[in-house]
């Protein structure tokens, strides 16, 4: 005689939410064995249950009930959904910090002069004016390394293994490294640069994945020495032309920005594809 196992009409039984979970139950014939009822419905009953049917999400199965009800006939349940780990959840986690990042500057916001006191006066009397050009020295603008504004922050989330399919790991790698092209996260385009992830499996078989990011913020306005108007995205590089000018305070050579560059060194992508 045959081993039947059967899906009872009223199963599934499901549980959406935060901690989602499935239960399906069968009826097994055919045996008076049960060891031998409870190893066929082991192996008629899906690894995985695909929760809302669409292939987002995937429970792996927990545990396996069976208990006999007739001489051959057998009800099985089947329960699916994850197991919680200590300082783990199945909801994404957040962290973040403000530390700032460094850039190499050449100009400075405003400028306060001292000049060397001196009977007679000193022939940089008065000091001469250089447009906010820093640390000017035999012809060249050495500048100086600040402190900028950096965002930086992480996301885990806590993936199918369905989900993390090599397509989707090239797709992280390719958009390892670029600038957001759309709005993403509230920033605006220019101002969000994607880090990379890195991933583990965990013992329930799916996965968790961090994503590192770090945002600066996009500027208009900019003035640089006479050049007014400039606009700046989070992630350009902005550096500044000089040329001599003649000071008129002091008659000295100065130098006098002639043009500001502002270079895309990223390239722009839609972070969005990343679908966090």
């Amino acid at each position: 005689m045959s081993i039947t196992v059967e899906e009872v009409f009223e199963s599934p039984e499901a549980e959406y939410g935060n901690s989602p979970y499935a239960e399906i139950c069968y009826v097994i014939d055919g045996t008076d064995d049960f060891h031998e009822a409870h190893a066929s419905l082991a192996a008629t009953a899906p690894d995985r249950w695909n929760l809302y049917g669409s292939g987002v999400l995937f429970l792996p199965r927990q545990g396996i009930r069976c208990r006999r009800i007739g001489d051959t006939l057998y009800e099985g349940v089947v329960t699916y959904g994850h197991t919680a780990v200590a300082g783990e959840s199945g909801d994404p986690e957040f962290a973040f910090d403000t530390a700032g990042g460094s850039q190499h500057i050449t100009q400075s916001l405003d400028t306060d002069a001292y000049p060397k006191q001196s009977e007679p006066p000193h022939p940089d009397y008065p000091p001469p004016d250089h447009k906010g050009a820093i640390g000017f020295a035999n012809g060249n603008v050495e500048g100086c390394d600040i402190t900028t504004p950096v965002y930086r922050f992480t996301e885990t989330y806590f993936k199918d293994d369905a989900f993390v399919t090599p397509a989707y790991k090239l797709l992280v790698f390719s958009l390892t490294g670029k600038v957001n092209s759309e709005l993403f996260k509230g920033f605006a385009p220019g101002e969000c640069l994607f880090l990379g992830v890195s991933g583990r499996k965990r013992a329930q078989g799916d996965w968790a994945l961090t994503y590192t990011f770090a945002a600066t913020p996009n500027v208009e306005g900019l003035e640089i020495g006479d050049i007014t108007g400039i606009a700046k995205r989070g992630w350009d590089y902005l550096w500044v032309r000089y040329e001599d000018a003649k000071d008129e305070g002091s008659s000295n050579l100065v130098p006098k920005p002639r043009a500001v560059y502002v270079e895309q060194v990223y390239v722009y992508a839609n972070l969005n594809l990343l679908g966090i």
